[in-house]
C-alpha cells in the first residue's frame, strides 16, 4: 500500500484543496476537475488550457467556481476548506498581479 506522504496528502485533498498546496496536490486537484469524462462544468476548455499556463490561477479558478456554484445552488454547504483554498489562491494570484508577475 502507499506510504508516501506527498501522494497520500494529494489524495486526501484532491476534492477540497487546501491553502499552500504542494505541486502534486495542485496537479491532482486540477486533474480531478478537468478529467476527460467531465463535461458539465462551464468554461471547461478554458480551464483546461489554464492548467497548462498557470497552475495557481487554475486552482483559484476551480475553487472559486466550486464555491460560487455551491452557494448559488442552495443545495449543498460549501466545505470550509474549499472556501479557504479559494481565498488563499485568490490572494496569492492577485498579489502576483500587483507585483507584475
Amino acid at each position: 500500500y502507499v506510504k508516501n506522504r506527498e501522494v497520500l496528502d494529494a489524495i486526501a485533498w484532491h476534492t477540497t484543496g487546501h491553502p499552500g498546496m504542494g505541486l502534486l496536490e495542485k496537479i491532482l486537484f486540477v486533474a480531478d476537475y478537468i478529467e476527460p469524462n467531465r463535461d458539465r462544468q462551464p468554461d471547461l476548455v478554458e480551464i483546461r488550457a489554464l492548467a497548462f499556463r498557470d497552475l495557481d490561477r487554475c486552482v483559484c479558478r476551480i475553487a472559486g467556481d466550486t464555491v460560487r456554484y455551491l452557494e448559488a445552488s442552495g443545495r449543498k454547504a460549501v466545505d470550509p476548506m474549499t472556501r479557504a483554498t479559494y481565498e488563499y489562491y485568490r490572494d496569492l494570484t492577485e498579489g502576483e498581479e500587483r507585483n507584475g508577475k
